[in-house]
């Protein structure tokens, strides 16, 4: 096994299914977010998919570039040289390793994991929850009053009546299980004790919005495609932002559904400002946080959060009562606007994936122990160390190197490296030359 050195570093995070993971993901997330910033008159549903797209650039990279769990490296390259009658022969022979690829692993651990979770959150996500949080089904008798406005809010959605459960938690909260005729909605009693009537159905309202637009499914699918790229910091933001987006969503269609939208503002203020006097959150109520109406984790960066803040959700939804004037949108500045924000994008994309093209093929080296010297126009000249100087133009495989007191730069077929250690041997007649070097950098397989 070869030793780990910067040079192996390097070759394994220019590996395109890695490389164009990152970079791709974190510039399309950057224009992304620029966009919808000044894009205010997009609507919650179309923002939160547009928010998925950087999420999804990963997914179709390792489809075309299949990670790889070892990387080839060359660790010698030994050059003869023989003097025969005046004629010179040129020979190489180069010995490679191959070294685990810390990277590829990195992809196919995200990948495998991302599969399992989609595949166990769909299938079996509502029987997990159900254990998780020892929820209690309610039968027909128990909170009569509930389980009727429950169903007349669903019939205002035209929503199947879900099944209503119990968690006996003191924590004011209350979130939704399954999709479909599986969906359970669940009320904490904590939730129950301080809050009214009228209250609890604005809850209700929000849980029942979320069923009305599939959120079981794009919280499990933006929460798949961040687990696949665990190891990039801009897909837990980008997919925080996404889900913030939902949660905006189904306050505003459910605010909507009320004859008193301010009662869903009221209860979250509640919500909240109850949360505040309980002790630290559980590992799991951290783990499963973005599941409830209200966000459980005392304080979280804004920008890795799941939930807006109380605040900006109370303010979204007194929008909706009050006379605000529309937002303008100046087409002409849009247009232009969004143009230089792709075009920005493509252009630092461009540049990102010409460093590491230039990399993979070994046209620049990118780390060298030396200075760059300049190819000789015609032929290849070899400087030996007796100072003789060789135009070797129709050798099959010509060289050039120049010595230093501790390292060489060698140039062969396309393939740019740095030479750590230089030793040569002699035989008797001194008609025979033998250099060897140690290879520090890497070829393509």
């Amino acid at each position: 096994m070869s030793p780990i050195s910067l040079e192996s570093i390097l070759t394994q995070l220019f590996k395109p299914y890695f490389y164009y993971s990152v970079i791709l993901l974190m510039v399309s997330s950057i224009c992304v977010k620029i966009l919808l910033r000044h894009y205010q008159f997009l609507g919650r549903r179309i923002r939160s998919i547009i928010y998925l797209i950087p999420l999804a650039i990963p997914v179709v990279v390792m489809s075309f570039f299949h990670p790889e769990t070892t990387v080839k490296m060359v660790s010698f390259v030994k050059f003869t040289v023989k003097s025969n009658a005046g004629k010179f022969v040129f020979t190489e022979s180069i010995f490679s390793t191959e070294i685990l690829s810390i990277t590829g692993i990195l992809c196919l651990i995200g990948l495998t994991l991302g599969t399992a979770f989609f595949i166990t959150v769909i299938f079996f996500g509502d029987r997990i929850a159900m254990k998780l949080f020892h929820v209690i089904m309610l039968t027909p008798d128990e909170h009569p009053w509930l389980q009727k406005r429950v169903r007349e809010i669903a019939q205002k959605f035209n929503l199947p009546m879900p099944k209503i459960g119990i968690v006996e938690d003191l924590r004011p909260n209350a979130f939704t299980i399954g999709y479909g005729r599986k969906a359970i909605l669940v009320f904490s009693i904590g939730l129950l004790n301080i809050l009214n009537e009228e209250e609890l159905a604005a809850v209700a309202s929000h849980e029942l919005a979320h069923l009305k637009h599939h959120d079981f499914f794009f919280k499990t699918l933006s929460n798949t495609l961040n687990i696949i790229s665990f190891f990039n910091p801009f897909a837990y933001i980008t997919a925080s932002a996404a889900q913030r987006e939902r949660e905006m969503l189904a306050d505003e269609r459910g605010a909507k559904l009320l004859k008193h939208p301010e009662l869903l503002a009221k209860a979250l203020a509640k919500i909240y400002e109850a949360l505040q006097t309980f002790p630290k959150e559980s590992l799991l109520v951290r783990l499963t946080s973005s599941l409830f109406l209200v966000s459980p984790i005392a304080w979280r960066p804004e920008i890795l959060a799941n939930h807006p803040r109380v605040n900006q959700r109370v303010k979204n939804i007194a929008k909706l009562t009050s006379k605000a004037t529309s937002v303008y949108c100046n087409v002409a500045t849009t247009l232009t606007l969004s143009l230089l924000i792709i075009f920005g994008g493509i252009a630092t994309s461009y540049f990102l994936i010409n460093i590491q093209t230039s990399f993979m093929q070994n046209d620049l080296p990118i780390l060298s122990l030396c200075e760059p010297i300049n190819k000789p126009k015609s032929g290849f000249i070899s400087k030996l160390e007796n100072n003789v100087s060789i135009l070797t133009p129709t050798l099959p495989h010509a060289a050039e190197y120049v010595n230093r007191p501790d390292f060489a730069y060698i140039h062969i077929e396309g393939t740019t490296g740095a030479i750590m250690s230089c030793v040569s041997s002699h035989t008797l007649d001194g008609k025979y030359e033998e250099y060897r070097w140690t290879y520090a950098d890497w070829i393509r397989s």
